[in-house]
């Protein structure tokens, strides 16, 4: 299990765009392995790789529960948005931004498409909260950190 150091603001690289992953092997299947294990072992529900300085355009969203973990890595991931069917704003956290959470309002439908790490192409409509998690992980991968995007600022220490 590895577990790498997840970048903390104000690092300039969180501000970095990811670029797209062009070869799909062995070394992305170790990296997506270690972002999972960093996520996991850090109890966080998402993780992009910009935020362990790696711009290559890949995140990992937990959709298990708090029982039974399931981490999915997600390559190249690209989102169409739904905002007829509403949009809510709900507290987010950041591993990169730990015990700060900000409000921040997001569609509650969006369709993700990507790839997974062996290149083929996948695509989930994802509602609610998983919706938000895969949007807050791509946001990073583009330099969208949520204090830039948030309002009302929380401290918990």
């Amino acid at each position: 299990m590895t577990i790498l150091p997840v970048l903390q603001v104000p690092n300039p690289i969180l501000l970095s765009t990811a670029s797209p992953v062009e070869i799909f092997d062995e070394a992305l299947a170790k990296f997506a392995n270690d972002l999972s294990d960093t996520m996991l072992g850090r109890n966080l529900i998402g993780l992009s790789a910009v935020q362990v300085a790696v711009l290559q355009n890949v995140i990992v969203v937990d959709f298990g529960n708090d029982e039974q973990h399931n981490p999915k890595v997600f390559v190249n991931p690209k989102i169409k948005y739904f905002p007829e069917q509403g949009k809510s704003w709900e507290y987010e956290g950041c591993g990169s931004m730990p015990n700060v959470f900000y409000n921040v309002e997001r569609v509650n439908v969006i369709l993700l498409t990507a790839q997974t790490i062996l290149g083929e192409n996948l695509e989930l409509k994802l509602v609610g909260h998983l919706a938000r998690c895969v949007l807050h992980e791509e946001n990073h991968n583009r330099g969208i950190l949520i204090n830039k995007i948030g309002r009302d600022r929380k401290i918990v220490k």
